[in-house]
């Protein structure tokens, strides 16, 4: 995702076997619109596959289960925020000392998360303003209902649009403001 100043945020997964880790394994990077500097944003990540930046500036990425992450997961992403994956590089952290996400989406609806979208256009009607994630697992492409709760917690879950699967899983997907 872009970030501000002209930099780009990607997103670096942790450890999955044996062997160290380096400070930016299961981490979102910001990496510097030159690309001579980059820095951590968060960490705790198994293997995040995007990120999406909102116009207000808030931080979304999934993350997919396996090794030490219970279930697939879409996350708001704070600036220095642990995301549970004791195998990534997560010093002084504790199993339980993780953020919570939006939502917990077990395998037999996405196995595979990835990247979200935001709407954007009067054409799209209820679901202008609303966040969309993409499935590489599927095919399929989710509407994410949220809310922020107590302590600025959000939480949600997903619901299914009504539309055809496509034929291959999708990555990353943008909003053509024509249609």
């Amino acid at each position: 995702g872009s970030g501000g100043g002209g930099g780009v945020y990607v997103c670096k997964g942790g450890g999955a076997g044996k062997g160290g880790v380096g400070a930016d394994h299961g981490s979102i990077v910001k990496v510097s619109k030159d690309g001579a500097k980059s820095w951590g944003s968060a960490n705790g990540f198994r293997a995040p596959n995007g990120v999406t930046v909102k116009g207000d500036g808030t931080f979304f990425a999934s993350d997919q289960e396996g090794h030490w992450t219970p279930m697939n997961r879409i996350n708001r992403v704070k600036r220095g925020g642990f995301y549970g994956n004791m195998m990534a590089y997560a010093p002084d952290r504790k199993d339980t000392s993780f953020d919570p996400p939006i939502c917990w989406i077990h395998k037999n609806t996405d196995r595979s998360p990835a990247a979200q979208v935001w709407v954007k256009g009067r054409q799209w009607g209820a679901l202008d303003g609303a966040m969309l994630s993409i499935s590489y697992g599927t095919g399929r492409v989710w509407h994410v209902l949220h809310e922020i709760g107590r302590g600025d917690l959000m939480q949600g879950g997903i619901v299914r649009l009504p539309m055809p699967e496509l034929p291959t899983g999708i990555h990353r997907a943008r909003i053509h403001s024509g249609d």
